[in-house]
């Protein structure tokens, strides 16, 4: 931790891991890749929000992909198109965090 990023931070790289590190470790936020996990989009975000109501997720979405390749939108408290620049991504977290 840091002052510039005051969060614990976690990396898990599929979705198993995802959810047996939130059975541990509840988490205030998640930031998915939807790059990497489209073709799993809507399985995680929709156990994290069963499981945990309140956890906040922000989805990474690439810049080639179609607004209308998302399914259930409504599962993340905020979409950013990538590439992002780490303070501005920081800055967004915080919003995120603090609202």
């Amino acid at each position: 931790r840091s002052t510039l990023f005051p969060y614990m931070t976690l990396f898990r790289s599929s979705i198993s891991s995802v959810l047996k590190t939130c059975e541990k470790n509840y988490p205030d936020l998640v930031i998915i890749d939807l790059g990497i996990t489209l073709n799993q989009a809507g399985k995680i975000e929709s156990q994290l929000k069963t499981n945990y109501p309140n956890i906040r997720i922000i989805a990474l979405r690439p810049s080639s992909m179609d607004e209308g390749a998302l399914k259930d939108s409504n599962y993340y408290d905020l979409i950013i198109e990538k590439p992002i620049k780490a303070r501005t991504l920081l800055r967004e977290i915080n919003k995120v965090m603090t609202n």
